[in-house]
Protein backbone atom coordinates (compact mmCIF):
# COMPACT_ATOMS: atom_id res chain seq x y z
CA UNK A 1 0.00 0.00 0.00
CA UNK A 2 3.17 2.15 0.88
CA UNK A 3 4.45 1.36 -2.41
CA UNK A 4 1.66 2.05 -4.36
CA UNK A 5 1.28 5.45 -3.00
CA UNK A 6 4.76 6.46 -3.75
CA UNK A 7 4.05 5.30 -7.43
CA UNK A 8 1.01 7.73 -7.23
CA UNK A 9 3.18 10.41 -6.35
CA UNK A 10 5.73 9.95 -7.81
CA UNK A 11 3.68 9.90 -11.40
CA UNK A 12 1.60 13.07 -10.27
CA UNK A 13 4.64 14.65 -9.83
CA UNK A 14 6.05 13.36 -13.57
CA UNK A 15 2.73 14.52 -14.72
CA UNK A 16 2.78 18.04 -13.81
CA UNK A 17 6.19 18.53 -14.62
CA UNK A 18 5.16 17.22 -17.99
CA UNK A 19 2.12 18.78 -18.62
CA UNK A 20 3.52 22.09 -17.65
CA UNK A 21 6.47 21.61 -20.03
CA UNK A 22 4.39 20.90 -22.50
CA UNK A 23 2.94 24.16 -22.70
CA UNK A 24 6.32 25.87 -22.13
CA UNK A 25 8.08 24.60 -24.73
CA UNK A 26 5.21 25.24 -26.78
CA UNK A 27 5.38 28.81 -26.13
CA UNK A 28 9.59 28.91 -26.42
CA UNK A 29 8.71 27.33 -29.96
CA UNK A 30 6.12 29.78 -30.90
CA UNK A 31 6.76 33.35 -29.85
CA UNK A 32 10.17 33.50 -31.61
CA UNK A 33 8.64 32.74 -34.94
CA UNK A 34 5.76 35.47 -33.94
CA UNK A 35 8.31 37.92 -33.00
CA UNK A 36 10.56 36.94 -36.52
CA UNK A 37 7.70 37.06 -38.64
CA UNK A 38 6.54 40.59 -36.49
CA UNK A 39 9.88 42.48 -37.41
CA UNK A 40 11.81 40.47 -39.32
CA UNK A 41 14.35 41.43 -36.76
CA UNK A 42 17.24 38.92 -35.44
CA UNK A 43 18.19 40.88 -32.56
CA UNK A 44 14.55 41.38 -31.27
CA UNK A 45 14.03 37.10 -31.39
CA UNK A 46 17.23 37.11 -29.68
CA UNK A 47 16.26 39.76 -26.73
CA UNK A 48 13.38 37.41 -26.14
CA UNK A 49 16.04 34.88 -25.02
CA UNK A 50 18.17 37.46 -23.20
CA UNK A 51 14.79 38.46 -21.20
CA UNK A 52 14.11 34.54 -20.54
CA UNK A 53 17.77 33.74 -19.26
CA UNK A 54 18.83 36.74 -16.90
CA UNK A 55 16.14 36.52 -14.42
CA UNK A 56 17.28 33.14 -13.19
CA UNK A 57 21.06 34.35 -13.26
CA UNK A 58 20.04 37.07 -11.11
CA UNK A 59 17.37 36.04 -8.70
CA UNK A 60 18.58 32.29 -8.14
CA UNK A 61 20.01 32.03 -5.07
CA UNK A 62 16.91 35.14 -3.65
CA UNK A 63 14.44 32.43 -5.41
CA UNK A 64 16.25 29.68 -3.60
CA UNK A 65 15.95 31.19 0.26
CA UNK A 66 12.55 32.03 -0.35
CA UNK A 67 12.17 28.16 -1.41
CA UNK A 68 13.86 27.45 1.63
CA UNK A 69 12.17 29.67 4.24
CA UNK A 70 8.06 29.37 2.76
CA UNK A 71 6.19 26.42 1.72
CA UNK A 72 7.28 25.27 -1.49
CA UNK A 73 3.65 23.77 -2.56
CA UNK A 74 1.96 26.19 -2.11
CA UNK A 75 4.88 28.65 -4.19
CA UNK A 76 4.59 26.65 -6.47
CA UNK A 77 0.40 26.67 -6.99
CA UNK A 78 0.84 30.35 -6.85
CA UNK A 79 3.96 30.63 -9.39
CA UNK A 80 1.85 28.68 -11.86
CA UNK A 81 -1.48 30.24 -10.84
CA UNK A 82 0.50 33.79 -12.10
CA UNK A 83 2.07 32.27 -14.54
CA UNK A 84 -1.42 30.92 -16.41
CA UNK A 85 -2.66 34.52 -16.19
CA UNK A 86 0.42 35.97 -17.76
CA UNK A 87 0.04 33.37 -20.45
CA UNK A 88 -3.79 34.44 -20.78
CA UNK A 89 -2.87 38.32 -21.09
CA UNK A 90 -0.41 37.36 -23.96
CA UNK A 91 -3.06 35.30 -25.86
CA UNK A 92 -5.63 38.05 -25.81
CA UNK A 93 -2.91 40.08 -26.82
CA UNK A 94 -1.84 38.41 -29.86
CA UNK A 95 -5.34 38.31 -30.93
CA UNK A 96 -5.07 42.29 -32.00
CA UNK A 97 -1.20 41.97 -33.35
CA UNK A 98 2.05 41.29 -32.01
CA UNK A 99 2.98 44.02 -29.63
CA UNK A 100 6.46 44.07 -28.51
CA UNK A 101 6.45 45.72 -25.31
CA UNK A 102 3.47 43.07 -24.26
CA UNK A 103 5.84 39.99 -25.32
CA UNK A 104 8.93 41.78 -23.54
CA UNK A 105 6.82 42.09 -20.61
CA UNK A 106 5.12 39.39 -20.23
CA UNK A 107 8.28 36.95 -20.84
CA UNK A 108 10.17 39.40 -18.14
CA UNK A 109 7.21 38.00 -15.50
CA UNK A 110 7.07 34.87 -16.11
CA UNK A 111 11.01 34.24 -16.12
CA UNK A 112 11.15 35.69 -12.78
CA UNK A 113 7.93 33.90 -12.13
CA UNK A 114 9.59 30.09 -13.20
CA UNK A 115 13.09 31.52 -11.26
CA UNK A 116 10.53 30.97 -8.16
CA UNK A 117 9.08 28.12 -9.15
CA UNK A 118 12.05 26.12 -10.34
CA UNK A 119 13.83 26.56 -7.15
CA UNK A 120 10.33 25.33 -5.11
CA UNK A 121 10.54 22.24 -7.54
CA UNK A 122 13.98 21.46 -6.56
CA UNK A 123 13.14 21.50 -3.29
CA UNK A 124 9.83 19.77 -3.43
CA UNK A 125 10.49 16.53 -4.77
CA UNK A 126 12.29 14.94 -2.16
CA UNK A 127 9.50 16.07 0.18
CA UNK A 128 7.01 14.07 -1.78
CA UNK A 129 8.94 10.65 -2.22
CA UNK A 130 11.59 9.29 -0.46
CA UNK A 131 15.38 9.33 -1.20
CA UNK A 132 15.54 5.86 -2.54
CA UNK A 133 13.11 6.75 -5.45
CA UNK A 134 14.76 10.48 -6.34
CA UNK A 135 17.17 8.25 -9.57
CA UNK A 136 14.17 5.97 -10.66
CA UNK A 137 11.68 10.06 -10.89
CA UNK A 138 14.31 11.63 -12.57
CA UNK A 139 15.39 8.88 -15.25
CA UNK A 140 11.36 8.70 -15.62
CA UNK A 141 11.81 12.42 -16.14
CA UNK A 142 14.83 13.00 -18.63
CA UNK A 143 12.59 10.60 -20.84
CA UNK A 144 10.01 12.69 -20.75
CA UNK A 145 11.25 15.59 -20.96
CA UNK A 146 13.72 14.58 -23.75
CA UNK A 147 10.26 13.19 -25.83
CA UNK A 148 8.57 16.50 -25.12
CA UNK A 149 11.32 18.17 -26.76
CA UNK A 150 11.50 16.28 -30.08
CA UNK A 151 7.89 16.50 -30.46
CA UNK A 152 6.53 19.40 -29.25
CA UNK A 153 8.48 22.26 -30.94
CA UNK A 154 7.41 20.87 -34.31
CA UNK A 155 3.73 20.64 -33.39
CA UNK A 156 3.83 23.77 -32.17
CA UNK A 157 5.16 25.21 -35.20
CA UNK A 158 3.27 23.95 -37.14
CA UNK A 159 0.07 25.16 -35.10
CA UNK A 160 1.51 28.55 -35.53
CA UNK A 161 2.05 28.40 -39.22
CA UNK A 162 -1.62 26.94 -39.33
CA UNK A 163 -3.81 29.09 -36.80
CA UNK A 164 -1.56 31.48 -35.50
CA UNK A 165 -0.23 32.03 -31.99
CA UNK A 166 -2.85 32.36 -29.36
CA UNK A 167 -3.80 28.82 -29.46
CA UNK A 168 -0.34 28.03 -28.43
CA UNK A 169 -0.80 30.72 -25.50
CA UNK A 170 -3.89 29.29 -24.40
CA UNK A 171 -2.54 25.61 -24.31
CA UNK A 172 0.58 27.11 -22.66
CA UNK A 173 -2.22 29.05 -19.25
CA UNK A 174 -4.34 25.59 -19.64
CA UNK A 175 -0.96 23.55 -18.95
CA UNK A 176 -0.10 26.27 -16.18
CA UNK A 177 -3.33 25.58 -14.32
CA UNK A 178 -3.76 21.48 -14.68
CA UNK A 179 0.15 21.57 -13.27
CA UNK A 180 -1.09 23.68 -10.11
CA UNK A 181 -4.37 21.29 -9.33
CA UNK A 182 -1.90 18.35 -9.36
CA UNK A 183 0.96 19.71 -7.53
CA UNK A 184 -1.78 20.56 -4.73
CA UNK A 185 -3.14 17.36 -4.89
CA UNK A 186 0.49 16.07 -3.75
CA UNK A 187 0.68 15.09 0.03
CA UNK A 188 4.25 15.38 1.85
CA UNK A 189 6.58 13.35 4.13
CA UNK A 190 6.80 13.96 7.50
CA UNK A 191 10.66 15.45 7.27
CA UNK A 192 12.86 12.79 9.92
CA UNK A 193 9.10 11.21 10.32
CA UNK A 194 7.89 14.12 12.23
CA UNK A 195 5.16 16.30 11.21
CA UNK A 196 6.03 18.72 14.07
CA UNK A 197 9.10 19.38 12.85
CA UNK A 198 8.02 20.55 9.38
CA UNK A 199 7.33 23.89 10.38
CA UNK A 200 10.49 24.41 12.13
CA UNK A 201 12.63 23.15 9.05
CA UNK A 202 12.95 26.13 6.99
CA UNK A 203 14.04 28.79 10.04
CA UNK A 204 17.12 26.59 9.93
CA UNK A 205 20.66 25.82 8.09
CA UNK A 206 22.83 22.83 8.23
CA UNK A 207 26.16 24.98 7.82
CA UNK A 208 25.48 27.76 10.61
CA UNK A 209 24.41 30.43 7.68
CA UNK A 210 21.43 32.27 7.50
CA UNK A 211 19.85 33.95 3.99
CA UNK A 212 21.04 33.50 0.74
CA UNK A 213 24.90 32.67 1.31
CA UNK A 214 23.88 29.07 2.76
CA UNK A 215 23.93 26.97 -0.48
CA UNK A 216 27.44 28.79 -1.81
CA UNK A 217 28.81 27.81 1.90
CA UNK A 218 27.36 24.56 1.63
CA UNK A 219 28.82 23.58 -1.95
CA UNK A 220 32.33 24.93 -1.45
CA UNK A 221 32.87 23.38 1.93
CA UNK A 222 31.46 19.88 1.17
CA UNK A 223 34.58 17.95 -1.00
CA UNK A 224 32.20 15.90 -2.63
CA UNK A 225 29.95 18.90 -4.14
CA UNK A 226 32.72 21.11 -4.90
CA UNK A 227 34.47 19.97 -7.68
CA UNK A 228 31.47 17.92 -8.36
CA UNK A 229 29.77 21.32 -9.18
CA UNK A 230 32.87 23.51 -10.92
CA UNK A 231 32.91 20.25 -13.32
CA UNK A 232 29.48 21.43 -14.04
CA UNK A 233 30.68 24.54 -14.82
CA UNK A 234 32.58 23.37 -17.79
CA UNK A 235 30.08 20.71 -18.67
CA UNK A 236 27.45 22.91 -19.24
CA UNK A 237 30.27 25.19 -20.96
CA UNK A 238 30.86 22.34 -23.64
CA UNK A 239 27.38 21.83 -24.40
CA UNK A 240 25.57 24.94 -24.75
CA UNK A 241 28.75 25.12 -27.29
CA UNK A 242 27.50 21.81 -29.23
CA UNK A 243 24.02 22.58 -29.38
CA UNK A 244 24.08 26.25 -30.41
CA UNK A 245 26.20 24.65 -33.33
CA UNK A 246 24.80 21.58 -33.92
CA UNK A 247 22.54 23.27 -36.94
CA UNK A 248 25.81 24.85 -38.48
CA UNK A 249 27.11 21.54 -38.11
CA UNK A 250 24.98 19.44 -39.71
CA UNK A 251 24.18 22.18 -42.62
CA UNK A 252 28.42 22.86 -43.21
CA UNK A 253 29.61 19.63 -42.20
CA UNK A 254 27.44 17.19 -42.94
CA UNK A 255 25.57 18.95 -45.96
CA UNK A 256 21.99 18.61 -45.20
CA UNK A 257 19.72 21.42 -45.83
CA UNK A 258 18.72 23.79 -43.12
CA UNK A 259 15.08 22.80 -42.85
CA UNK A 260 15.08 19.03 -43.58
CA UNK A 261 14.76 16.05 -42.16
CA UNK A 262 18.27 15.17 -42.20
CA UNK A 263 18.54 18.32 -39.51
CA UNK A 264 16.38 17.72 -37.50
CA UNK A 265 17.41 13.71 -37.33
CA UNK A 266 20.40 15.01 -35.97
CA UNK A 267 18.99 17.43 -33.42
CA UNK A 268 16.63 14.21 -32.03
CA UNK A 269 20.15 11.89 -31.94
CA UNK A 270 21.04 13.79 -29.03
CA UNK A 271 17.32 13.12 -27.03
CA UNK A 272 17.24 10.06 -28.21
CA UNK A 273 20.50 9.27 -26.35
CA UNK A 274 19.19 11.20 -23.22
CA UNK A 275 15.86 8.79 -23.81
CA UNK A 276 17.74 5.72 -23.16
CA UNK A 277 19.60 6.97 -20.14
CA UNK A 278 17.17 8.03 -18.57
CA UNK A 279 15.35 4.44 -19.25
CA UNK A 280 18.46 3.12 -16.93
CA UNK A 281 19.27 5.75 -14.73
CA UNK A 282 18.08 4.09 -11.65
CA UNK A 283 19.62 0.73 -12.58
CA UNK A 284 22.79 2.72 -12.99
CA UNK A 285 23.23 5.83 -9.99
CA UNK A 286 24.11 5.78 -6.48
CA UNK A 287 25.25 8.11 -4.40
CA UNK A 288 28.67 6.39 -3.69
CA UNK A 289 29.37 6.00 -7.75
CA UNK A 290 28.82 9.87 -8.31
CA UNK A 291 32.44 10.51 -8.76
CA UNK A 292 32.81 7.51 -11.25
CA UNK A 293 29.93 8.30 -13.47
CA UNK A 294 30.40 12.07 -13.78
CA UNK A 295 34.07 10.52 -14.88
CA UNK A 296 32.05 8.37 -17.47
CA UNK A 297 29.56 11.15 -18.89
CA UNK A 298 32.57 13.60 -19.13
CA UNK A 299 34.69 11.43 -20.71
CA UNK A 300 32.35 9.94 -22.82
CA UNK A 301 30.68 13.54 -23.57
CA UNK A 302 34.60 14.38 -24.75
CA UNK A 303 35.02 11.20 -27.14
CA UNK A 304 31.97 11.52 -28.77
CA UNK A 305 32.38 15.04 -29.87
CA UNK A 306 36.21 14.06 -30.68
CA UNK A 307 34.45 11.42 -32.68
CA UNK A 308 31.71 13.85 -34.58
CA UNK A 309 34.27 16.51 -35.83
CA UNK A 310 35.19 14.45 -38.91
CA UNK A 311 32.21 12.84 -39.36
CA UNK A 312 30.53 13.50 -43.26
CA UNK A 313 27.03 11.36 -43.35
CA UNK A 314 24.32 11.85 -41.20
CA UNK A 315 23.94 8.14 -40.42
CA UNK A 316 27.34 8.54 -38.24
CA UNK A 317 26.78 11.75 -36.86
CA UNK A 318 23.04 10.57 -35.44
CA UNK A 319 25.20 7.55 -33.85
CA UNK A 320 27.51 9.38 -32.25
CA UNK A 321 24.98 11.89 -30.82
CA UNK A 322 22.81 9.11 -29.63
CA UNK A 323 25.64 8.40 -27.51
CA UNK A 324 26.79 11.73 -26.17
CA UNK A 325 23.20 12.38 -25.90
CA UNK A 326 23.40 9.55 -22.96
CA UNK A 327 26.43 10.73 -21.85
CA UNK A 328 25.52 14.08 -21.57
CA UNK A 329 22.32 12.65 -19.55
CA UNK A 330 24.31 10.86 -17.61
CA UNK A 331 26.17 13.57 -16.23
CA UNK A 332 23.51 16.30 -15.40
CA UNK A 333 20.97 13.96 -13.79
CA UNK A 334 23.81 12.58 -11.84
CA UNK A 335 24.32 15.79 -10.72
CA UNK A 336 20.96 17.01 -9.86
CA UNK A 337 19.55 13.92 -8.09
CA UNK A 338 23.25 14.12 -6.09
CA UNK A 339 22.65 17.34 -5.21
CA UNK A 340 19.38 16.87 -4.28
CA UNK A 341 19.35 13.54 -1.79
CA UNK A 342 22.84 14.87 -0.23
CA UNK A 343 21.48 18.42 0.73
CA UNK A 344 20.07 18.87 3.75
CA UNK A 345 16.12 19.66 3.83
CA UNK A 346 16.30 22.91 4.92
CA UNK A 347 18.66 24.74 2.25
CA UNK A 348 18.23 22.15 -0.27
CA UNK A 349 16.65 24.79 -2.60
CA UNK A 350 19.47 27.22 -2.34
CA UNK A 351 21.64 24.12 -2.98
CA UNK A 352 20.04 23.56 -6.02
CA UNK A 353 19.67 26.83 -7.37
CA UNK A 354 23.51 27.50 -7.34
CA UNK A 355 23.67 24.21 -9.37
CA UNK A 356 21.41 25.54 -11.60
CA UNK A 357 22.78 28.80 -11.68
CA UNK A 358 26.34 27.63 -12.68
CA UNK A 359 25.03 25.57 -15.19
CA UNK A 360 22.71 28.49 -17.23
CA UNK A 361 25.21 30.78 -16.23
CA UNK A 362 28.21 28.42 -18.78
CA UNK A 363 26.40 27.58 -21.66
CA UNK A 364 26.08 31.11 -22.93
CA UNK A 365 29.54 31.30 -22.70
CA UNK A 366 30.55 28.19 -24.36
CA UNK A 367 27.80 29.06 -27.36
CA UNK A 368 29.52 32.62 -27.64
CA UNK A 369 32.96 31.42 -27.53
CA UNK A 370 32.54 28.96 -30.17
CA UNK A 371 30.57 30.71 -32.54
CA UNK A 372 33.49 33.35 -32.61
CA UNK A 373 35.63 30.25 -33.81
CA UNK A 374 33.06 28.97 -36.47
CA UNK A 375 33.31 31.81 -37.47
CA UNK A 376 37.15 32.65 -38.09
CA UNK A 377 37.99 28.87 -38.35
CA UNK A 378 34.97 27.00 -39.65
CA UNK A 379 32.55 24.59 -37.53
CA UNK A 380 35.17 21.64 -37.38
CA UNK A 381 37.97 23.60 -35.46
CA UNK A 382 34.75 25.18 -33.34
CA UNK A 383 34.09 21.65 -31.87
CA UNK A 384 37.55 21.20 -30.61
CA UNK A 385 36.60 23.62 -28.03
CA UNK A 386 33.69 21.52 -26.70
CA UNK A 387 35.62 18.49 -26.85
CA UNK A 388 38.35 20.49 -24.61
CA UNK A 389 36.08 22.04 -22.38
CA UNK A 390 34.72 18.07 -21.38
CA UNK A 391 38.28 16.79 -21.31
CA UNK A 392 39.23 20.08 -18.14
CA UNK A 393 35.49 18.87 -16.47
CA UNK A 394 36.98 15.27 -16.48
CA UNK A 395 39.68 16.63 -15.05
CA UNK A 396 38.22 18.04 -12.34
CA UNK A 397 35.84 15.63 -11.53
CA UNK A 398 38.68 13.30 -10.99
CA UNK A 399 39.49 15.64 -7.88
CA UNK A 400 35.72 14.43 -6.67
CA UNK A 401 35.76 11.76 -3.66
CA UNK A 402 33.45 9.49 -2.51
CA UNK A 403 31.11 10.75 -0.34
CA UNK A 404 31.02 9.89 3.92
CA UNK A 405 28.17 8.38 5.28
CA UNK A 406 27.57 11.38 7.22
CA UNK A 407 27.66 13.27 4.00
CA UNK A 408 24.97 11.34 3.16
CA UNK A 409 22.61 11.71 6.35
CA UNK A 410 23.26 15.28 7.34
CA UNK A 411 20.52 16.77 8.65
CA UNK A 412 19.49 20.17 9.64
CA UNK A 413 20.85 22.01 12.86
CA UNK A 414 18.55 24.32 15.25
Amino acid sequence: MVELDVNVKMWAWLTASTVNLVGTLSTAAALPIVIYQATGNASAVSMLAVIEAVPYLVLGIGAGWMADRYNRQRLIIAGFTLSAMVSAVQAVGLLSGVHLVLVYCCATISAIVFTGTDAAEFGLLPQVIPEDRLPQAWGLSTVLTNSCSVLVPAVAATTVALLGATPILVLDSVSFLLAAVLISRLTLLPPGGSPESAAENNNQDATGERGWRAGIVYIWSHSTLRPLVLSGLLNSAAFGAVTALLVVFAVDALGSPPASTQTGVTFASVALGGMLMGLAFDRIYSPQRIRLLTLIGTMGSAGSIALLIPSTTVIYASVVLILYGACLSLTITSGIVFRQSVAPECIRSRVMTVGRMIAWGGQPLGAAAAGIIATAWGIRSAYLLPTGLFVVAFMIASLIVRPSRTQLSVACRG
